[in-house]
């Protein structure tokens, strides 16, 4: 997951320089907020983009997020890593 969209996050820089232990609880308050995500939100959303006359691949789009709430162990560890 390194590279162009992850080391040029807004966050990255103060994200980068905390301790361990810090990163740790950006990670545990962030890991909360994943958990209560509502899909249904982000369907909703791109359904108004395409509604607006913009293309996008919805049923990619939404399949990565269902995996990535699925799957919050492998999401959290990819982001530590990239840390």
């Amino acid at each position: 997951m390194p590279g162009k969209f992850s080391t040029t996050h807004i966050g990255y820089p103060f994200l980068k320089t905390g301790s361990n232990f810090e990163k740790s609880s950006y990670f545990e308050e962030f890991e909360i907020y994943l958990s209560s995500f509502n899909i249904n939100e982000i369907q909703r959303v791109l359904n108004e983009v395409e509604n607006q006359g913009y293309q996008a691949d919805i049923g990619m789009i939404m399949d990565y997020f269902r995996f990535v709430k699925a799957n919050p162990t492998i999401f959290m560890n990819l982001l530590k890593g990239v840390l």
